[in-house]
């Protein structure tokens, strides 16, 4: 759901470096996603055509049948991605990694060889309810899910994104 790319912001670029041994700016593939966890990413505001197509053709399907892609947004400010979220909670962006190192803990999912996951608590910043409902929608999509994580974003933050992309397949 990600491809490397050089260029991008200093926290993006660091957490790259953290994540993958090189910094790389990371490109969104969402045309398979069917579950987006946006951390920080206002990714449909139109920066990335490419993501915005991949994110809004599942959701004016041509057949009735088909499934639409879920978009779930923790970030600060609302932005436009928040406003087109099926669930969006309002986050810190300080509170951003410590909450996707927490989900991380809690999705159950091995961890990557040599990853290791930061001993933090479940956030205060989702409802008990909300925060079930997540962990559930990423571990039922597992591959089919994707993490973002915005470029203005700190570094440990980027890396968590890593890490959960990198559990869920």
């Amino acid at each position: 759901h990600l491809a490397g790319d050089p260029g991008q912001g200093e926290g993006a670029l660091e957490g790259a470096k953290a994540a993958y041994g090189q910094p790389l700016a990371l490109r969104r593939r969402l045309d398979k996603a069917e579950v987006i966890l946006s951390l920080g990413d206002d990714f449909l505001s139109g920066g990335d055509p490419e993501a915005i197509a991949a994110f809004t053709a599942p959701r004016a399907p041509q057949e009735p049948v088909k499934a639409m892609n879920r978009l779930w947004v923790l970030e600060g400010p609302l932005t436009l991605t928040g406003a087109k979220a099926d669930q969006r909670f309002p986050v810190r962006p300080s509170e951003l990694a410590a909450l996707a190192f927490a989900l991380a803990r809690e999705l159950g999912l091995p961890l990557p060889a040599g990853a290791s996951v930061p001993d933090v608590a479940a956030p205060k910043a989702l409802p008990a309810e909300a925060w079930r409902r997540l962990i559930a929608d990423l571990k039922a999509a597992g591959p089919a899910a994707v993490v973002l994580c915005g470029e203005a974003m700190p570094a440990e933050a980027h890396v968590a994104a890593a890490l959960l992309n990198a559990m869920l397949g």
